[in-house]
């Protein structure tokens, strides 16, 4: 293999997204300004909870909340583009209420959006360019997992924080017009700067990734602006990020490995997922199939309940017993006993308080959880997971369902009117004139005249 085929991918990524723009996606035009709006609302939201407070001090104490032109979401003040980009990032995240993708196998705009908007608000980039700059970075960012391949998450690395620094770099550097040989020197100075164990899950550390993921595609692209160097194939070449990050299965047996990266890259918005549950997207398919049960027992006392699922489908569902709101959200007893207690869990479920409601503790005992180890492994391939409930009634009645698709998803997706729903209960703690008007600035992006001073000082 020559060195040329050898970074070829990355190479062809690097062209793709350069040439990379918003105005001749239409197709996708509503898909990206739902995760756009819809990570405001969460990032709004997240800024106001406890989780968050410890990486907010962390920015004051570590002394990284300089001066700058580039908006914190949750009130509006400024700060350099890095540490926006690390705190909007980590707010966006924190509750774990961000947008999915089922190829990532992660969440691209708590990423994307928070490292584009720092740099698009520090140098006045035209909104079209930023709008661009996502299409990349989400194309990138889908294409770089394609290389690392469906087992790079089940290792233990979190996709979020992995594709989503290069995804980042990718995009800022598309969005400031850098050429193909910058863009891909960015694409490899984040590279560098990547990590993520999903064995934090249910810490402070998951949403952190995200804000980390964001500001190292921020660092990268200003690092390679400033004149430092990084190897342009180093995604492909050995010792590369697909070598350490990869699984090995890429490229396999393709004929043209760096044609089927640019297709994921191209198709990378068809898979875009809204949570409408601030909860990990593996309790999902269980609490959409628990709210139908609920439904069809009509309030009758539950006295056993049977969750099936694929094999691996718990890969990310570290608590069977969580002590915290953070773990809660990572618990698929919890999920699926919050559902049937109170129905539609809104985000006051998933608390410390929520955590230990008796109600709920109670109904988790009855709870059995099996998993289906005659399909394919849902940790590898999320295109495979489903839940089914059966639940037994105190009066004798029965009650199952099965979800594949739950609300919100790719294949089941939320309609903007949704979004919009969530994005007011995410800013009620805006003066009412506030959100409003940020919403809509926020559906009109496309034809604003500046970025800056977006979000409303509170």
């Amino acid at each position: 293999m020559t060195r040329d085929d050898t970074t070829a991918a990355s190479r062809r990524l690097a062209e793709w997204a350069a040439a990379a723009r918003f105005d001749e996606v239409p197709q996708h035009h509503d898909a990206i300004l739902n995760a756009w709006v819809d990570s405001a609302a969460v990032a709004i939201s997240g800024f106001d909870t406890d989780e968050f407070a410890p990486v907010r001090r962390f920015a004051t104490d570590a002394g990284i909340d300089g001066p700058g032109r580039s908006q914190l979401w949750g009130d509006g003040s400024t700060t350099s583009a890095a540490s926006a980009a690390l705190l909007n990032g980590t707010a966006c995240h924190v509750m774990d209420y961000d947008d999915v993708h089922t190829r990532i196998h992660g969440h691209p705009s708590t990423v994307l959006f928070p490292a584009l908007l720092a740099v698009a608000q520090e140098v006045d980039a035209p909104p079209e360019r930023f709008l661009s700059g996502y299409v990349a970075g989400l194309g990138v960012m889908t294409g770089v997992s394609v290389m690392f391949g469906p087992d790079h998450y089940t290792r233990g690395w979190h996709s979020t924080a992995t594709c989503g620094a290069v995804g980042a770099a990718a995009g800022i550097a598309a969005m400031l017009e850098f050429d193909v040989d910058g863009l891909q020197q960015a694409m490899a100075a984040a590279a560098s700067m990547v990590g993520g164990l999903r064995a934090n899950f249910g810490t402070t550390m998951k949403p952190l990734h995200a804000g980390l993921a964001a500001r190292a595609g921020v660092e990268a692209v200003l690092l390679v602006r400033a004149g430092a160097t990084a190897r342009a194939g180093a995604l492909e070449l050995p010792l590369g990020a697909v070598s350490v990050f990869g699984d090995g299965s890429w490229p396999g047996d393709l004929d043209d490995p760096a044609a089927a990266v640019i297709e994921a890259a191209e198709r990378a918005p068809e898979q875009l997922g809204l949570k409408l549950y601030p909860s990990c997207l593996g309790t999902h398919y269980a609490i959409d199939a628990a709210l139908e049960v609920r439904e069809r027992l009509a309030g009758e006392r539950v006295e056993r309940i049977t969750v099936r699922i694929p094999r691996g489908a718990r890969t990310a569902l570290l608590y069977d017993d969580p002590t915290s709101g953070l773990e809660s959200k990572f618990s698929l007893p919890f999920a699926v006993a919050v559902a049937l207690a109170h129905g539609l869990p809104g985000p006051d479920r998933f608390t410390d308080e929520g955590a230990a409601d008796p109600r709920v503790r109670a109904l988790m005992t009855r709870i059995v959880v099996e998993e289906d180890p005659s399909g394919g492994d849902a940790a590898a391939s999320m295109g495979l997971r489903y839940a089914e409930i059966a639940a037994n009634g105190a009066e004798g009645r029965t009650a199952t369902a099965r979800v594949a698709h739950p609300r919100g998803s790719a294949a089941n997706p939320a309609s903007a009117a949704d979004v919009d729903a969530k994005f007011r209960e995410c800013a009620r703690r805006l003066p009412d004139g506030h959100a409003r008007k940020l919403l809509r600035r926020l559906r009109v992006t496309r034809d604003l005249t500046t970025l800056r001073d977006l979000f409303p000082l509170v």
